[in-house]
């Protein structure tokens, strides 16, 4: 999809750097957010919360967990709509 990078003046410059400045504070709270997650191998509550955060995150990217190959304590699977064959996995 093309995306119109003309800002004001016609200046494509501006236009990324406006469109910059206006996502910082949103990558910089999502940052903040996943940099506070507890993901140390033996602190299994933080490890889980980081597991289910990533799954929500990857299930709106497209990917759905593989519920053969994940247990929810040490091993996590997701893959696309293609299945593990043809499509994309994520261990």
């Amino acid at each position: 999809v093309p995306v119109n990078v003309k800002g004001k003046g016609g200046k494509t410059s501006q236009a990324i750097f406006d469109f910059l400045t206006i996502k910082r504070d949103k990558t910089e709270d999502e940052l903040r957010k996943w940099t506070n997650l507890s993901s140390r191998t033996r602190d299994a509550v933080g490890v889980n919360s980081a597991a289910r955060k990533l799954d929500n995150r990857l299930q709106k990217q497209g990917l759905f967990c593989v519920d053969d190959l994940t247990n929810g304590r040490t091993a996590w699977t997701w893959q696309t709509k293609a299945g593990l064959k043809q499509g994309h996995s994520l261990w």
